[in-house]
């Protein structure tokens, strides 16, 4: 439980010397963050995107290759 606690007090430390930032709060740290603008109650991605945005850019893409054909 002590290294728990440990972990998470470190972690905020270092939000909180702006080391690791988060704007907009998605759980991906902006160094790596591809949609930095994420609504705060979206669900993201390991790239900071939004699941619903995925979706739907493979929903047109889906039907851009249907056209194609």
């Amino acid at each position: 439980m002590k290294k728990i606690t440990l972990f998470v007090a470190a972690t905020l430390s270092l939000f909180a010397a702006n080391i690791i930032q988060d704007k907009d709060m998605d759980g991906v740290i902006d160094s790596i963050d591809k949609c930095p603008n994420t609504p705060f109650f979206d669900i993201v991605d390991e790239t900071g995107c939004s699941i619903k945005h995925i979706v739907v850019s493979k929903k047109i893409e889906m039907q851009t290759i249907k056209k194609e054909k």
